[in-house]
């Protein structure tokens, strides 16, 4: 399988030890992609971190600031998750550690999650992929 994902071309990142393959146009650091909550849940595992990290951005950038236990609850419901198992939180909380690593989120002095200036200009190229892709 190796060989026929690199004749693909396919990009990879590496993500709570699994990896997540990425199709050759899409950059993991520039994705702006989030499939909010349909009929189909995919398993966790299969959400990359990104992905989830983007409807991170959005909450906050609807929001203004949020705890972390709020946040981590709706990115959960946000991306289709309503039962908080222990795989799904784990995997929020990889998102937001990785969007605190990538310098798009931080913690305000009274504890609650707030955007950067990288954060708001990603949640905004979000809501634009998300209305683009509504109005198809």
């Amino acid at each position: 399988m190796n060989d026929i994902y690199r004749r693909m071309r396919l990009k990879k990142t590496i993500q709570d030890g699994a990896t997540v393959f990425w199709n050759p146009e899409q950059d993991p650091k520039t994705y702006a992609g989030c499939r909010y909550s349909s009929s189909e849940i995919r398993d966790i595992r299969d959400v990359p971190v990104q992905e989830i990290a983007n409807a991170i951005y959005v909450i906050l950038y609807e929001q203004i600031s949020m705890g972390p236990d709020d946040l981590v609850r709706e990115a959960g419901k946000r991306i289709g998750y309503t039962r908080m198992g222990s795989n799904v939180a784990a995997s929020l909380q990889s998102a937001i550690h990785y969007a605190e690593r990538e310098k798009r989120i931080v913690r305000s002095s009274n504890g609650t999650y707030v955007l950067t200036n990288e954060g708001t200009a990603r949640a905004e190229a979000v809501l634009q992929l998300w209305d683009q892709t509504a109005n198809v």
